[in-house]
């Protein structure tokens, strides 16, 4: 498989969040970082634009991403985070990149209540408290004991990763490991 793209570009990192007693989610990586990026264009143009699904050209890079940053032979399973507003563009985007790389894709997690977009939150409260409580596992079994991909478009604080990381542990997962498309410039682990 070729990398080519991994010496030429910084990939953001992703923080293992959470405690050793109560894990969240390990560390992970985002394709790019969001603003003008090329690869923040086309979330943007498919997220807020109406472009259509993700391009296959980001499925095969995150697959890159996988074989070359992530223990795939351990990976399970791949589950997405429910959309606020995009529809089934990450589930779709998760279903390709699972099929590419022969994993189960696992509709698992849903969102119990409606939630804001992150970005239109103010601080790091309002994020937490927006998302706090909004997802449920109806079929733990469905993750109990496996080791997940948790895939989102785009980490801006975290708190959407980490309450979903937490919903999914809490029905059994054994580990979970993020993948975003993009990370906002200003987002932060805290």
């Amino acid at each position: 498989m070729v990398v080519q793209f991994l010496e030429n570009e910084h990939l953001p990192r992703i923080e293992k969040c959470g405690t050793p007693q109560t894990p969240i989610h390990q560390a992970g990586w985002a394709l790019s970082h969001h603003g003008n990026s090329p690869i923040g264009q086309l979330v943007r143009a498919c997220k807020y634009e109406g472009a259509g699904p993700f391009p296959l050209s980001l499925v095969m890079r995150a697959v890159e991403v996988l074989y070359t940053r992530y223990p795939i032979a351990q990976i399970n399973g791949i589950i997405s985070v429910p959309p606020t507003r995009s529809g089934l563009l990450v589930e779709i985007f998760a279903r390709q990149v699972a099929a590419t790389v022969n994993r189960e894709y696992l509709p698992a997690l849903a969102k119990l209540r409606d939630t804001l977009e992150q970005k239109s939150l103010k601080n790091r409260l309002q994020k937490e408290d927006n998302v706090k409580g909004a997802f449920v596992v109806p079929s733990p079994q469905l993750v109990a004991g496996r080791t997940l991909l948790l895939i989102d478009d785009i980490y801006d604080s975290g708190k959407m990763l980490r309450e979903a990381g937490r919903t999914l542990m809490q029905a059994g997962a054994r580990v979970i490991y993020p993948l975003t498309i993009t990370r906002t410039l200003h987002s932060d682990n805290q």
